[in-house]
């Protein structure tokens, strides 16, 4: 099987004849989930893929470089970042939500900002390093189902259960909303 890389439009290899139920792309690099056994990284120079011993749940995400992922324990409230270069889990801090419930993540292009988005339109915006809370705002009272990062990480494109999308700009907070 091939993904296509749509960044840099290379094909990366991905596990002949193997299925997956979640899969994360980024710069060459593909985190998947097999839905069984766990967390599998394929690189675009390997062919075999690398199995990654790390809590995991839905919301996950890969960073734009390709360099780190954050996936979740089975709970969905303490986060773990995973270096895919030294293919090494560490936990994070707990995410500070004020309701409970699902979630959505992703990762700015380096990896050093994590935004998630919760079930009744709460948008927090951490460090992977230390957790400390960056941004936090409600963005609707709706659930916020997808979260991505402008390719300059100045803005997050947030999207809510109805299909509206808010564009955020993470320094200030100030947001422009789309139909």
């Amino acid at each position: 099987s091939t993904l296509l890389d749509v960044d840099t439009g290379a094909a990366v290899p991905f596990g002949y004849g193997w299925v997956a139920a979640r899969v994360k792309a980024a710069a060459g690099t593909v985190l998947a989930d097999d839905g069984e056994y766990g967390l599998t990284v394929w690189r675009d120079a390997a062919h075999i893929g690398t199995k990654i011993n790390a809590p995991q749940s839905e919301p996950w995400a890969v960073s734009g470089d390709g360099r780190v992922a954050v996936v979740f324990d089975g709970a969905a409230t303490r986060p773990s970042r995973i270096d895919l270069e030294q293919l090494h889990a560490t936990p994070m801090v707990m995410v500070p939500f004020t309701e409970p419930g699902e979630i959505s993540a992703a990762l700015d292009r380096r990896g050093g900002r994590v935004a998630f988005g919760a079930t009744r339109g709460e948008l927090i915006v951490m460090t992977v390093a230390d957790g400390e809370v960056l941004m936090r705002q409600r963005v609707t009272e709706r659930a916020l189902t997808q979260l991505v990062w402008s390719p300059d990480d100045r803005w997050l494109a947030v999207r809510d259960e109805r299909g509206w999308v808010s564009l955020l700009d993470v320094a200030t907070g100030a947001r422009l909303a789309l139909p």
